[in-house]
């Protein structure tokens, strides 16, 4: 595998690494209003990933510098192309922040509804936009010869790109549910599992056309799309199961790995469709980016390599560490800090 090659695939993986912690976030924060129905609930709710939210956006700053320094014209391209909806992710990512640090500052009842409904809002409105932007990575944008954007706010908007954002929602809502049943315990824990349950069934069915959309759109496996399409559902359909079984049977640890995979599956498939391009032109296929053209020169490369074969065994022992000590359910009777 060569330099250009192996920090795709690490973008690829540190982005999927972001959604599968994140994903459990956000999906905390669009249950909240829904599964507290107090505010001590809701507090519970909180301090579940209240040690956890701020170090899991590593993953996305990482995955950030390391596109900005290893594809720059990948990165110059994307996010110019990308501004409307990066800008409003970052305004929601903003708004996600304040909310959970500002509600438990004051002791009144609408102050406090009103940030639980901000921090709904912005992990709502994140978890759409992330699938928003891996569609139209998967799909690709109307570039020009010169990488420049050639196109207005409705090429962004194409009907695989909301359908990849509703996909992502529902992971993300049904990630945060098996999360909870991780972490909570009696009632709120229960609502959890009934979340799991009634979300899982919509969940397979976007999932399975999600994969077959993207597979057919993008000749992943191509000349056998057919197979591939049948191995990605089945692969999809599989995890589906096993968390589904593992959650009802009190292996919530199982299930919540089974609904991370089930994260990563989605992700792999837009990624491996894509290569080896970065971003696909949709005005001419002769146009679009590829991983070679758009990576920096062999020894920005080789330095960044051995900048991460340091940086990221030390992250991911860390966060392991952190998990486990903090590996507990929370109650009513634990000290709330939010």
């Amino acid at each position: 595998m060569d330099l250009p090659t192996l920090w795709f695939v690490l973008i690829a993986g540190l982005l999927t690494g972001f959604f599968i912690l994140d994903g459990a976030d956000y999906g905390v924060g669009f249950w909240l209003p829904l599964l507290g129905k107090d505010d001590g609930e809701r507090r519970v709710l909180l301090n579940t990933i209240g040690p956890f939210w701020d170090g899991n956006e590593v993953w996305l700053v990482g995955a950030g510098a390391a596109l900005f320094a290893a594809f720059p014209f990948w990165y110059a391209t994307l996010f110019s192309s990308l501004y409307i909806p990066l800008t409003l992710l970052l305004v929601a990512l903003i708004l996600r922040g304040v909310a959970f640090e500002f509600r438990s500052q004051v002791e009144d009842r609408r102050w406090r509804a009103f940030w639980d409904w901000a921090f709904f809002g912005g992990s709502l409105l994140p978890a759409f936009l992330w699938g928003v932007v891996m569609g139209t990575l998967g799909r690709g944008l109307p570039i020009d010869k010169d990488w420049e954007f050639a196109g207005t706010f409705w090429d962004l908007v194409s009907p695989f790109a909301l359908f990849s954002g509703l996909t992502y929602t529902l992971l993300f809502a049904f990630h945060g549910a098996v999360y909870l049943t991780l972490k909570t315990q009696d009632d709120l824990r229960a609502r959890a599992e009934m979340w799991v349950r009634r979300l899982s069934w919509p969940l397979l069915g976007v999932m399975l056309a999600f994969v077959a959309w993207a597979v057919l759109s993008s000749g992943i496996f191509a000349p056998l799309t057919g197979a591939g399409v049948f191995l990605i559902a089945l692969a999809a359909g599989w995890l589906w199961w096993l968390t589904r079984q593992a959650c009802f049977t009190g292996h919530e640890c199982r299930a919540l790995a089974g609904s991370g995979l089930m994260i990563a599956l989605m992700t792999v498939v837009i990624f491996a469709g894509s290569y080896p391009y970065a971003l696909i032109s949709t005005l001419d296929p002769t146009w679009s980016m590829t991983v070679h053209s758009a990576a920096a020169s062999d020894y920005t490369l080789r330095v960044l390599t051995i900048v991460v074969a340091i940086c990221l065994p030390l992250i991911i022992a860390y966060q392991t560490w952190a998990h486990r000590v903090l590996r507990g359910r929370v109650g009513m009777g634990d000290e709330l800090h939010y």
